[in-house]
This record gives structure tokens, C-alpha cells and sequence, in this order.
């Protein structure tokens, strides 16, 4: 009777104690099912946002390397038409060139979803380990980007824009655009020597056409980085 007895509360704490046991695990079972969610809700959400930002992008600088073409054309014939040219260029050639072999305004890039993923730690909830790959290839094309931009205002910053400060006349290069016809009354003639035949500014304008060569392929690498992460991140979003 007495080992009956025994056997039964034996039988009794077996049973609680596995139901105690399995209470512990369907419970961190139901944690480690919501904190699974969670995960892919967040990696949703920093991914669907990155993919908004690079449509945005794509679009954008897919004129900007129409509008870097263009450009080193225009270049190309300054540097033709008058920096390598003996004679017969007019006042109104060089005030041209100088009209249109300035500045170039970089196109901005949004990256404010990119930032947040870098940043926030949001790349650790990305499973995909191409896709990783993918963001980071994104995020070194885009600084080489930026170089080459860095580098084009500089050569602005640093050389060009002095020398037709000291050379041109840059009132009658707006006044023949256009864009200034307040200052008609003041004319003066640009330092032919300056811009005519001479070493000095062909060299500029290599060095121009040299940068420029190196944007448009930052560019172009930067579309392609865009162009394989979308189409990583469409069966993922």
C-alpha cells in the first residue's frame, strides 16, 4: 500500500514537472516566433524603404549621365574651338566657351533609408548575405561618386575659375547669354592670349575633360550598383 502510494506521487511530480517543462518551452517558442517576426517586419520595412530611394536615384542619374556626356562635349569643342586654335576665334567664341565650360553642380543623391540601414544596425536583420553584398558595392560607388565630384570643384574652385577672374570678361560673357542684360553699358574684351592658342588653358581644359571622363564612370558604376540591388531587393520586398 505503502509503495503504491509512493508510486503514485512519483507518477504525480512526473507528470507536473513535464508540464511545467513543456510550458517553458512552447513559451520561448512563442518568444522566439514573435521576435522572429519582428525581425522580418523590420527587415521589410529598412528594405522597402531603400528600394523607394533608389527608384528615386535611378531616375535621377540616369539624366545626370546624359547631362555629363553633354558636357564633356562642350569640352571637348572649347578646347577645340578656341584653347587649340590659331586664329579667327571672335571676342564672342571665348565669351561662350567661358559661358559653357564652368561649374558642375552635382546631382544630390538621397540616401537617407541607406544611412538609417548603416547606421541603426538595420543590416544586421538583412539575410540575404548577396544582398548585403549588394548594399555595400551601392554604398562604395556612391563615395566614389562623390570623389569625382570633389574633384570637378576643385579643379573649378582651385584653378579655372581664377584664371578667367584674371582673364575673361565675365560681364560680357552674361551679357551675351542672356542672363545680365542689366550690364550692357560695360564691355570690355577678354585677354585673347589668354584663351587663343594658349598652353595654359588647353591644359585646363584636358584636365576638365580628364575629370569629367572620371565622373561619368562614377556615375555609370553607380547606375549599375542601383540597377543590381533592385533587382536583388524585388522578390525580397
Amino acid at each position: 500500500m505503502t509503495s503504491s502510494r509512493g508510486l503514485d506521487r512519483w507518477r504525480s511530480a512526473t507528470i507536473q514537472g513535464l508540464g511545467v517543462l513543456v510550458g517553458i518551452l512552447l513559451a520561448f517558442g512563442i518568444d522566439a516566433a514573435w521576435s522572429e517576426r519582428g525581425e522580418r517586419e523590420r527587415e521589410f520595412l529598412y528594405l522597402a524603404a531603400l528600394e523607394a530611394e533608389l527608384e528615386v536615384n535611378a531616375a535621377n542619374f540616369e539624366d545626370f549621365a546624359d547631362f555629363l556626356r553633354e558636357e564633356y562635349e562642350t569640352n571637348r569643342r572649347g578646347l577645340l574651338d578656341v584653347a587649340s586654335a590659331e586664329a579667327g576665334v571672335t571676342d564672342a567664341e571665348i565669351n561662350r566657351v567661358v559661358y559653357e565650360v564652368g561649374p558642375v553642380r552635382p546631382r544630390v543623391p538621397e540616401r537617407a533609408a541607406l544611412v538609417d540601414l548603416m547606421t541603426s544596425g538595420g543590416i544586421a536583420y538583412i539575410r540575404d548575405p548577396a544582398v548585403r553584398r549588394l548594399i555595400a558595392e551601392y554604398a562604395q560607388a556612391l563615395d566614389l561618386y562623390d570623389e569625382s565630384m570633389v574633384s570637378l570643384d576643385d579643379l573649378w574652385d582651385g584653378s579655372l575659375y581664377d584664371y578667367y577672374e584674371r582673364h575673361a570678361s565675365l560681364v560680357d560673357m552674361l551679357v551675351g547669354s542672356g542672363e545680365a542684360p542689366y550690364v550692357d553699358a560695360m564691355s570690355f574684351s577678354p585677354d585673347r592670349q589668354a584663351f587663343v592658342g594658349n598652353r595654359q588653358f588647353a591644359n585646363l581644359l584636358v584636365a576638365r575633360g580628364l575629370r569629367l571622363g572620371v565622373a561619368s564612370s562614377s556615375v555609370a558604376r553607380l547606375l549599375d550598383a542601383m540597377a543590381a540591388l533592385q533587382q536583388a531587393l524585388r522578390p525580397a520586398v
